[in-house]
């Protein structure tokens, strides 16, 4: 059969073959004028979006392992600012009550008993050292052993954090405490047992919740920036326990507001799209949920690209 064909004749096979293919598959019409383009680019920013959102709540984030729920407030925040004149002072807490009431977190009344203490000082050092000596147990709580306060102590950073940190339960219910673990207390904190564990992977049994977080601000190193700047820094770094040497790339936040300000460029005016969008997202999280992480990233995208 093959010695019968000649070369004209298999070229008349294959000429019919590509026309064949050529109207099986013919080209895609020119889009007709003011018809969108296909959303293929769309599509593929939103995936980078939605890539560097998630590396942005995972690196500020670090700070909790992995296997226990964020740190945040359970408890109603009663903010306490000190150091500054009364009129400065005065903004600093009204704005650090508004972060906290736009992002849905537990804010106290007007006469509450402080837990959230922020100073400003020239002397944090000495500060920290006095306050060390005459009130120990304002710097305790879960895994606050004397060498992460001496730590905490020596850092340079023009806003130190400490954060108190207790457990709680999953379901907010109190834990209770049990005298047969007495002896096993740390830093000040009271033994304590879930009864209502559950067993299951899929949320955790207790939460890690702020008892009272301190905030000293070093006025040395903040001369220049405004005030609602600093709020909104503290408001940001006080609501959730934040790693702020985690590196931020280009995510628009005013945790850049220090690094920007040092590589000359122009730091952030206050709390950012991002930012509210993640403080948001947290406290709309249920804070039992194993999937915290995804569960904020993906609130967070329907804030940022709806």
């Amino acid at each position: 059969m093959r010695m019968g064909l000649t070369r004209g004749t298999v070229w008349v096979l294959m000429a019919g073959t590509i026309a064949a293919r050529a109207f099986a598959n013919p080209p895609a019409a020119p889009p007709e004028p003011g018809k969108p383009l296909p959303q293929v680019t769309v599509e593929a920013d939103r995936v980078t979006l939605e890539h560097r959102v998630f590396n942005f709540v995972t690196d500020i984030t670090r700070s909790a392992p992995r296997g226990e729920s964020l740190h945040i407030w359970r408890a109603p925040i009663c903010p306490l600012v000190a150091g500054l004149p009364k009129d400065q002072g005065e903004f600093v807490l009204a704005r650090l009550s508004q972060a906290a009431q736009a992002a849905g977190a537990p804010l106290d009344g007007e006469k509450c008993r402080p837990n959230l203490y922020v100073v400003f000082t020239q002397e944090p050092d000495e500060l920290i050292k006095t306050w060390r000596e005459h009130s120990n147990r304002s710097f305790g709580g879960v895994r606050g052993t004397p060498a992460a306060v001496d730590r905490f102590a020596t850092r340079r950073e023009p806003v130190r954090v400490w954060y108190n940190r207790e457990f709680g339960s999953a379901d907010g219910g109190p834990l209770t405490s049990d005298s047969s673990m007495e002896g096993f207390a740390l830093n000040g904190s009271a033994a304590v047992v879930n009864k209502r564990a559950k067993d299951t992977r899929l949320t955790f049994n207790e939460v890690m919740l702020f008892s009272s977080v301190i905030v000293v601000v070093d006025g040395n190193q903040v001369t220049g920036l405004q005030f609602g700047q600093l709020a909104d820094f503290i408001a940001m770094a006080s609501m959730t326990e934040l790693d702020l040497d985690a590196p931020l790339g280009t995510a628009p936040t005013i945790l850049q507001l220090f690094t920007a300000r040092a590589a000359g460029a122009t730091p952030p005016s206050g709390l950012t799209t991002w930012d509210s969008a993640f403080l948001k997202a947290l406290y709309y999280t249920p804070l039992k949920s194993v999937m915290q992480r995804s569960t904020i990233t993906t609130e967070m995208m329907h804030s940022l690209a709806p």
